[in-house]
């Protein structure tokens, strides 16, 4: 799946990977209003990938959610868009996945801004 995040004035695209499985059970659409955070941020790992060879499809795979549905214009407008890490919600630079300055923040439950 690719999906834009908006960079430092640019946009930034990324290709994202998830199972089969995730993608159906996902839903996501094209506009859809989503949130990725990659698992190579401090996420707990599924036991599923603790092996040697399988850890590297997990340092590939991301978790994507979907917050507003493309058809939902006012929805987006509660969010701040980008990259932000699952414990903490710090802004993280989604190319390089270091946490931004100045130091962007959101609730990691409800995902809106602080």
């Amino acid at each position: 799946m690719s999906i834009a995040v908006p960079n430092d004035g640019e946009t930034t695209e990324l290709t994202l990977l998830m199972s089969r499985e995730e993608f159906e059970t996902s839903e996501i659409y094209p506009g859809d209003f989503a949130r990725y955070t990659s698992h190579l941020f401090d996420e707990p790992m599924s036991a599923t990938f603790k092996s040697k060879t399988a850890r590297l499809y997990w340092d590939l795979f991301g978790c994507i959610a979907v917050l507003c549905r493309a058809d939902d214009k006012d929805c987006p407008n509660r969010y701040a868009p980008g990259v932000y890490r699952v414990k903490d919600g710090i802004g993280l630079d989604p190319e390089t996945g270091k946490p931004l300055t100045p130091v962007r923040k959101v609730d990691p439950e409800t995902y809106f801004p602080l």
